[in-house]
């Protein structure tokens, strides 16, 4: 009889991590789901060790050297199990995860695939601002990490790889997270003027410093990307949203007249390589009431309603996938004096977020009640 495949789990900690060690680990953990458990502290921070040895006795030294990759191969090499999930120190388990995850361990090894992919929340002092799905577990003896920072999983061999959407994993780091994007485009600098970087790097070059609104950089490297269409399509999709984004919207929100047209664009430049994503169609039916055209308005905008956020596997502005356009339709309904679509679509915003503007759009249309304008 085959022996039964195992499963480990695998944990970076660096320096004053150990409240956020702690957590992650009480969050995942759960009765029979990890057969081993590896913490690899790269710091001799006495109060992580401490937290990481009260879970397990595989835990290893890794002095730091600016490489992700090389700390999370040193925990891959000291792991025995079939299969490694990993996490980092400021990740945790979702709410369901203690519930389901077993399940998930039942379909790692009897469906025996390669590698699994799961959804990543991206939060924000406590705003769940992006969702992505990560490559979460792989068979140990097929992949390695690779590079420095934006460490990715790699392989030589032919791979099976499927999606798990019962669980999720949180990142919801206690520190500024300006601070690792800083981090990131120090060494993602140095690479770039080097000449070395590579086609996946240039990507998070430019994402990075989009994030830190140095848009005249990051422009040209979207498009730079765009024009040489080497790679995957979320790639190419994220990065032709992002180039529509720069060229649509103000920093307040509001449209730039001057240059919507070249914003439509890229957003269709997005929907050519990607129709999964929801942000594209925001972007064009903003565009189109700027436009007067109501009509199409509302189109893109039911449209970006009905994308799921667990389809595909780039990242994604949660707020787009029901929030903002079941908004800007309360508002567009609320204008054309049609109110029970206005309602409908508001009760649907307020399912995500209660913002005052989308509470004066509710007390707008309380009022046109009372006044028995309906």
């Amino acid at each position: 009889m085959e022996d039964r495949k195992t499963l480990a789990l695998n944990i970076l900690a660096s320096h004053n991590e150990a409240y956020e060690l702690d957590r992650c680990l009480k969050s995942i953990i759960i009765k029979n789901l990890f057969d081993e458990i590896v913490i690899v502290p790269t710091t001799k921070d006495p109060e992580v060790w401490k937290v990481a040895r009260q879970y397990t006795k595989k835990v290893y030294h890794f002095e730091w050297i600016d490489d992700f990759s090389a700390a999370r191969n040193f925990a891959r090499k000291k792991t025995k199990s079939d299969y490694i999930f990993w996490c980092d120190a400021d990740d945790v388990g979702s709410g369901l995860f203690a519930e389901r995850a077993i399940k998930m361990k039942e379909y790692v090894i009897n469906s025996n695939y390669d590698l699994y992919f799961i959804p990543y929340y991206l939060y924000v002092n406590d705003y769940c601002e992006g969702i992505a799905s990560r490559e979460r577990i792989y068979r140990r003896t097929k992949f390695f990490w690779d590079k420095t920072i934006h460490e990715q999983l790699k392989t030589r061999k032919k791979i099976t790889y499927a999606n798990f959407n019962g669980i999720s994993i949180e990142h919801r780091p206690t520190k500024d997270p300006r601070v690792g994007v800083l981090r990131n485009l120090r060494y993602l600098k140095k690479e770039y003027d080097n000449g070395t970087m590579s086609k996946d790097m240039l990507y998070y070059f430019a994402r990075d410093l989009h994030l830190e609104k140095k848009y005249d950089k990051s422009i040209q490297l979207f498009e730079q990307i765009i024009n040489n269409q080497c790679n995957n399509p979320d790639v190419l999709c994220h990065s032709a949203y992002c180039v529509s984004q720069y060229y649509t919207y103000n920093d307040d929100g509001t449209i730039k007249k001057d240059t919507m047209f070249q914003g439509e664009t890229f957003a269709r430049i997005a929907l050519s390589f990607s129709d999964l994503y929801a942000e594209a169609y925001v972007i064009l039916g903003d565009i189109y009431y700027a436009k007067g055209d109501i009509n199409n308005a509302i189109k893109f905008l039911k449209i970006a309603i009905s994308k799921d956020p667990h389809k595909g596997n780039g990242v994604k502005e949660l707020q787009f996938y029901e929030e903002k356009p079941a908004e800007k339709l309360c508002y567009i309904f609320c204008q054309l004096g049609e109110f029970e679509q206005a309602i409908w679509y508001n009760r649907l915003a307020l399912k995500h977020n209660k913002s005052k503007r989308n509470l004066d759009i509710r007390a707008s249309i309380i009022k046109a009640l009372s006044e028995q304008k309906i």
